[in-house]
């Protein structure tokens, strides 16, 4: 490892452990429900929203992309999630989310309306989702 980089490491290091030890506040924060990431500070100012995320969505135009697969992906990183994270926009299981988005499987049915409702408003399928998570949690 180069002298640089392990330099660049052990001050990262040194600032986790004066984070831990309150002596400093993080520089930079990521906030997620469940694995859906929704918000995005860096020293102490929100950077980026799931909100803000979900009018740039609207504002870009998907007629150019040519493969459900292609798609998806654009979505993903426009929405800055994971892929377990739309999976769970979409509520459906990780392996499902993965084979649509690498083309072995393309999505049918009633899962095209789920994608455009994601494309459509993701934020308020974050909410109903968490919310299905806590019904389903208690038994409903």
């Amino acid at each position: 490892m180069g002298n640089k980089l392990y330099s660049e490491l052990i001050e990262s290091l040194e600032e986790v452990l004066a984070v831990e030890r309150g002596e400093r506040e993080a520089a930079s924060e990521t906030y997620y429900r469940g694995y859906i990431r929704v918000l995005e500070k860096e020293n102490g100012e929100t950077v980026w929203t799931l909100k803000e995320a979900a009018v740039e969505l609207r504002k870009t135009d998907l007629s150019v992309y040519k493969t459900a697969a292609d798609l998806l992906k654009a979505v993903r990183s426009i929405l800055w999630q994971s892929q377990r994270g739309m999976a769970e926009l979409l509520g459906i299981p990780k392996a499902t989310y993965v084979n649509w988005e690498q083309g072995r499987v393309q999505p049918r049915g009633p899962s095209v309306s789920l994608i455009k409702m994601v494309i459509n408003n993701p934020y308020e399928l974050m909410k109903a989702s968490v919310s299905t998570r806590k019904l389903t949690a208690l038994g409903n």
